[in-house]
């Protein structure tokens, strides 16, 4: 975030933006009030919202339970990758190694994340306030902290929120050219680019789909200057985009190829993602809360479409509606082929706050655009509030979890132990380690990519674990493995689940 924040300065120092910046007592009292505000606004919604990393709540589920253990070991000088495995770049772990460096438990965790979303509401509030009254900035403020209790029903600390902060700027960027186009100004400021490259930078090393609003944005900017043959600009926003990207993903790189993992770090972030994005399918719920969950979810997505119908309509903004339209087909069109997880969509989020201003600028003279305005508010409060009342629901300890507790809650934490298709919140309620890199939900990971097949089996024939705990061992990738060097200790039949000892030797 501090790394975002000096190079935005020198980004606006070396484009065309016009946000004023005064030194007198008064100004800087208000703007020190505003990140105040937005501070002490962050600081609440984190704790009721996000039960994930807020001490009021205190629980974990799949994903942020594994990020907390990498980060975690990270910390503790065990490199991700290497000691413990997800299919995820590594600024995830890199966000959790510093919180749990800052404190312990999720504590560390939580306090970044406060500064995250309050980065990301002065950053947007920076941007909008020239663009609309100050009214509107803070209803579609409101309602863009309402989208996420939405799309993160899971609470904090996902993937997303890893690169939200560059995610609301390159977004805030891209509207900001988008509007020049209006009034024939084709030229795209290069430091835009920095922050497109610093943001597909954070996005490979997270999760490269998140990117592929900016990444659309950039080639239709790309596409105009050279129809418009501007050739020196793009060649500048060429080099301010690998610039932008260099400054991410090189100290990043850097650090795994001197530690000698870059080829396991790669593996992770793109070649294993290469195969489970093209066996990603959607998910099938039945009839209408498929279609309400998934509108719920892509709200950010398919106001710019509504956006687009309206300019047709009346026949203004239409540079803008535009390019916003065109910039979400390619994403829309990958959600549609994918697992469609709600937190898929956190990383576009900020496009809610483009389509609500353009909204807003077609409201004052067509009927049309206020109904939709309204009625997307309405819809998004409601959504919000239902998300609200039902998420102390979704946080119950998971019974496979529970009973595999139970199964080994004799077992010496000093004995090394790993679990088998078992959700990685088991390890934070046993306080146990891992002792192998893939510790959780193995065959989940396989099924997405029969590339990850040796790595499990070749990491499971160590010979490490004195204990291992399995679900549905019958159709596990380690049947084998377990038969030959392994007895069956314990069992629970009505869970499916089996705890083995390895054999003496």
């Amino acid at each position: 975030m501090v790394m975002a924040i000096t190079v935005m300065a020198v980004t606006l120092k070396h484009t065309n933006m016009r946000i004023t910046c005064h030194t007198d007592p008064k100004t800087l009292h208000s703007t020190a009030v505003l990140a105040g505000g937005y501070l002490i606004v962050s600081l609440l919604f984190n704790l009721l919202f996000c039960p994930c990393t807020s001490p009021l709540w205190n629980r974990l589920i799949g994903d942020q339970a594994m990020f907390s253990i990498i980060g975690k070991n990270w910390a503790n000088d065990l490199l991700p990758y290497v000691c413990t495995w997800d299919s995820k770049g590594p600024l995830i772990f890199f966000f959790n190694m510093v919180g749990h460096k800052i404190a312990s438990g999720e504590t560390g965790i939580f306090f970044l994340q406060v500064l995250n979303m309050a980065g990301v509401l002065l950053i947007s509030h920076l941007y909008m306030r020239r663009w609309c009254r100050l009214g509107h900035e803070l209803l579609f403020q409101l309602l863009f902290m309402m989208n996420y209790v939405i799309i993160c029903s899971y609470g904090g600390n996902q993937v997303g929120d890893s690169t939200q902060l560059l995610g609301t700027w390159a977004v805030m960027c891209a509207y900001d050219w988008s509007r020049g186009l209006e009034l024939r100004r084709y030229a795209h400021p290069w430091g835009y680019a920095v922050v497109y490259g610093m943001f597909t930078a954070g996005c490979l090393l997270s999760r490269l789909t998140n990117s592929l609003v900016i990444l659309t944005i950039a080639v239709i900017a790309a596409v105009i200057l050279i129809w418009h043959r501007l050739w020196r600009n793009l060649l500048a926003n060429i080099l301010g985009f690998v610039l932008g990207f260099a400054i991410v993903f090189l100290p990043f790189a850097t650090y795994f190829a001197w530690h000698g993992a870059f080829g396991e770090m790669w593996y992770a972030t793109f070649t294993y993602n290469l195969d489970y994005a093209a066996k990603s399918t959607t998910a099938q719920w039945p009839g209408i809360s498929l279609a309400i969950h998934r509108i719920a979810f892509a709200m950010c997505l398919l106001l710019p479409l509504a956006v687009g119908v309206i300019s047709l309509i009346d026949r203004e903004r239409r540079a803008v509606a535009l390019v916003w339209t065109i910039a979400v087909l390619p994403t829309l069109v990958w959600i549609v082929n994918s697992y469609c997880f709600s937190h898929y969509f956190l990383s576009y989020m900020p496009v809610l706050l483009v389509a609500f201003m353009e909204l807003a600028a077609h409201a004052h003279a067509h009927r049309i655009a206020r109904w939709f305005l309204g009625l997307s508010a309405a819809f998004i409060t409601s959504w919000a509030l239902y998300e609200a009342c039902f998420l102390p629901k979704l946080f119950g300890k998971d019974a496979i979890v529970e009973k595999s507790v139970e199964l080994t809650h004799d077992i010496p934490l000093s004995d090394p132990m790993i679990a088998y298709n078992i959700d990685a919140t088991y390890y934070r309620y046993t306080h146990r380690l891992p002792c192998y890199r893939f510790f959780c939900s193995q065959d989940w990971a396989i099924q997405n990519s029969s590339s990850l097949r040796p790595k499990v089996r070749e990491c499971f024939k160590s010979g490490k674990a004195k204990w291992v705990l399995v679900a549905q061992y019958n159709t596990s990738e380690i049947k084998g493995l377990l038969d030959k060097d392994y007895t069956v200790y314990r069992r629970d039949v009505a869970s499916d689940l089996l705890l083995f000892k390895r054999k003496a030797k």
